[in-house]
C-alpha cells in the first residue's frame, strides 16, 4: 500500500511524525511526500506506476495510531462490491473532533482503480482546477456519483495541530467555492449524452483570447448550472496559445457550439458574433477567467419573471486575486450599489458581472458598438449598459452570482486614467445626443 504525506508546507518535523506513525503501524507501507507544488501531478505520476489496489492520503502533522493497520485490513477484507474508498468518522467523545475549520477532511482511504478509472482518471490538476488545496475533495465528490464511499469509523486517526493562515480566508472561500465542487461532480457524470429537447432559454457566451489556462474551469462552471436549459457558445478570438487545443477537449455535449476567428478581432465583435447565433431568449456574458455559480442562470432568471419589463438583469459577484501561482485568494464580494443610471454606471465604472439581456433587446440596438473608441475591445461591458439605460430598465439582484478573477498579470484599463477618460468623454456626449443624462 503507498501512502501519500502531502506537506503543504509543513514544518519538516511534521512531515517526519506523520511517516514514522506510519510506519510503526503499517511496516511494509510505501511512504510518498507530496510536495506543494503540483500535488495532484505528482500524485497522478506515482499512480500510474502502480498496481497497488489502496492508498491512504494524510496531512503533514497527522498521526495514525498501530491499530489503524488492522482497522482498515478488516474493512477491505469485508467488500464485496468495488468502493471509492473510506472517510473517517470519529467514533468516541474523548478524541478531538476537526476544530473549527469549515473544510471537511477529506477521504483516508481511496480505491485506485476507481480514482484512475476513466472519463475523469485521476486527480484534476492544478492547471484546470485554480484551488489546489481542495483537489481531493473535488475527487471525492467526484467519485460520489459513481461509487458508494465507506465510513471509517475510528479514533486511530490523530489530526494535524496546523491550522490554515488567518490570510487564506478559508471559511469564506469554502463558501463559495463548496456548492459549485459538489454541484460540478453531481451534473458531469453522463454529459455529452444527450441534448435537452426543449430550445434553449439562454445563451451562455464565452469569448476567449489566449486563455486556454482558464477556459476548463468556466465551460465547467456552466456545466454545474442548477438550470439546465442553457447552451453556450465559445468562441476563440484569434489565440496565438493552445485555445483551440483546449476547446476540442472540452466536454462534448451538444448544448455547447464552438467557432474559431481566425484573427483577433475584439471582444465585441466577437460578442456580436455570438449573438447573431444565440437561440436562447436571452444572453448571459462569461469572461473566459471567471466562472458562475452554480444558481446563476436560475437567479437571474426567476428575478426576470418577476420584472418582466427589465431587459437586463445584473447581480453581484466574488473577487479572487490571483496569485503568481495560479491559485486564488478571497478578495471580498462586490454587490451593485444603486442608482443604476447611466451617468451612474460611468462615473462609478466599477465592473458589473453578471449581466444577462434579453436577445431580442440587443439585437434591436443591434448589439455591440464596433464604433466606439478602441473598435469595442475596451469598456464595451460599460458601454453597452448604459445606452440600454437610458431607454430601458435594468434589474439589479443583491447576492454574489458570478465569480471574477483578478489576473496579477492583466492589466486594469479603468485604472489607466487617460484611457478611461478618452472613452468616458466619448461615452458622455453619445448620452448627451441621446438623451438628457439621468
Amino acid at each position: 500500500m503507498i501512502a501519500f504525506i502531502l506537506s503543504r508546507h509543513a514544518p519538516p518535523h511534521q512531515q517526519q511524525l506523520t511517516e514514522r506513525s506510519l510506519l510503526m503501524s503499517f511496516p511494509h507501507i510505501h511512504v510518498v511526500h507530496v510536495q506543494p507544488r503540483g500535488m495532484a501531478e505528482q500524485m497522478n505520476s506515482v499512480l500510474s506506476l502502480t498496481n497497488d489496489p489502496w492508498f491512504l492520503t494524510l496531512e503533514a502533522g497527522e498521526m495514525v495510531r498501530p491499530e489503524m493497520d488492522e482497522e482498515l485490513m478488516q474493512l477491505i477484507q469485508g467488500l464485496k462490491e468495488p468502493v471509492a474508498g473510506g472517510i473517517i468518522q470519529y467514533s468516541n467523545l474523548h478524541f478531538p473532533k476537526p476544530g473549527s475549520s469549515p473544510v471537511p477532511r477529506g477521504p483516508l482511504l481511496w480505491f485506485r482503480d476507481a480514482v484512475m478509472a476513466r472519463p475523469n482518471a485521476g486527480f484534476q490538476e492544478a492547471a484546470c482546477f485554480p484551488f489546489e488545496r481542495y483537489f481531493l475533495l473535488e475527487k471525492q465528490y467526484e467519485l460520489a456519483s459513481r461509487y458508494e464511499w465507506l465510513e471509517i469509523i475510528t479514533d486511530s486517526l490523530i489530526l494535524s495541530p496546523l491550522q490554515t493562515p488567518f490570510w487564506k480566508k478559508e471559511t469564506e472561500e469554502w463558501k463559495f467555492l463548496s456548492p459549485l465542487l459538489q454541484a460540478v461532480s453531481s451534473r458531469t457524470t453522463g454529459v455529452g449524452t444527450d441534448a435537452l429537447p426543449e430550445e434553449p432559454m439562454v445563451t451562455i457566451v464565452i469569448c476567449a483570447h489566449n486563455d486556454s489556462a482558464y477556459l476548463p474551469w468556466a465551460v465547467r462552471s456552466v456545466m454545474a448550472q442548477s438550470f439546465s436549459q442553457w447552451e453556450l457558445i465559445v468562441i476563440d478570438d484569434g489565440s496565438t496559445d493552445d485555445t483551440k487545443c483546449v476547446i476540442q477537449q472540452l466536454p462534448k455535449d451538444t448544448r455547447v457550439r464552438t467557432y474559431l476567428l481566425e484573427e483577433n478581432c475584439g471582444k465585441s465583435f466577437a460578442l456580436n458574433y455570438a449573438l447573431e447565433r444565440a437561440r436562447g431568449q436571452w444572453l448571459l456574458e462569461l469572461d473566459a477567467d471567471d466562472w458562475l455559480d452554480p444558481a446563476c442562470v436560475d437567479t437571474l432568471l426567476e428575478a426576470a419573471q418577476d420584472r418582466p419589463d427589465a431587459i437586463a438583469v445584473c447581480a453581484g459577484h466574488v473577487e479572487w486575486t490571483e496569485r503568481m501561482n495560479k491559485q486564488l485568494l478571497y478578495n471580498g464580494v462586490k454587490l451593485p450599489v444603486p442608482p443604476h443610471s447611466s451617468r451612474s454606471l460611468i462615473d462609478e465604472a466599477m465592473p458589473v458581472a453578471p449581466r444577462m439581456f434579453k436577445v431580442a433587446i440587443l439585437r434591436d440596438h443591434s448589439g455591440w458598438n464596433m464604433e466606439a473608441p478602441f473598435e469595442g475591445r475596451l469598456y464595451e461591458d460599460l458601454e453597452i449598459l448604459t445606452r440600454l439605460a437610458l431607454r430601458h430598465e435594468i434589474h439589479f439582484v443583491f447576492e454574489p452570482l458570478y465569480h471574477r478573477r483578478i489576473r496579477s498579470t492583466s492589466i486594469t484599463h479603468r485604472q489607466q486614467f487617460d484611457t478611461y477618460r478618452q472613452w468616458r468623454t466619448w461615452m458622455l456626449d453619445q448620452i448627451r445626443k441621446s438623451a438628457p443624462i439621468p
